[in-house]
């Protein structure tokens, strides 16, 4: 029996198959509604999971079945294809938060219109934001305050 061929980490390859969305996957559109970028590691700190390997693997199928984007900046990156890979929400999560009636007010950390700009530079403050997110949800007497909030 053949292995069918490995899909690209760069390039959308879709299959038509079809993706029953889990609440996990719910809130990984969330939080990158929040946060506009997050790294795979990042968003499986957040989301968790038995398997890290099964989570990357459906990671790759949000992707190329058209739910998350991968910035394409990314991968001007000296070492892109050794770092964990960055996503970002594409037209699928935001039709599946709008169906989940989940609203979407642009009030993440960077918005469509200005991300791209400086990608390495958003990402990085994107990743200082989940980094204080996920340290104070370890305490569970702090509270972590989104700017949106302030």
């Amino acid at each position: 029996m053949q292995m069918p061929p490995r899909r690209s980490r760069l390039r959308r390859t879709q299959t038509g198959k079809r993706l029953g969305l889990t609440l996990r996957d719910i809130e990984i559109f969330k939080l990158l509604e929040r946060y506009r970028y997050l790294r795979s590691t990042f968003i499986h700190a957040f989301v968790g999971g038995a398997s890290e390997k099964r989570f990357k693997e459906r990671i790759g199928d949000l992707f190329h079945e058209g739910y998350i984007d991968r910035p394409e900046q990314q991968w001007e990156f000296a070492r892109a294809r050794y770092l964990p890979v960055a996503h970002e929400n594409g037209a699928g999560a935001t039709r599946a938060l709008r169906e989940a009636g989940i609203a979407i007010d642009d009030a993440r950390t960077f918005p469509a219109t200005t991300a791209h700009r400086q990608f390495q530079h958003s990402l990085m403050i994107c990743e200082i934001l989940a980094s204080l997110d996920l340290g104070v949800r370890a305490n569970p007497r702090l509270r972590f305050i989104p700017w949106s909030e302030i």
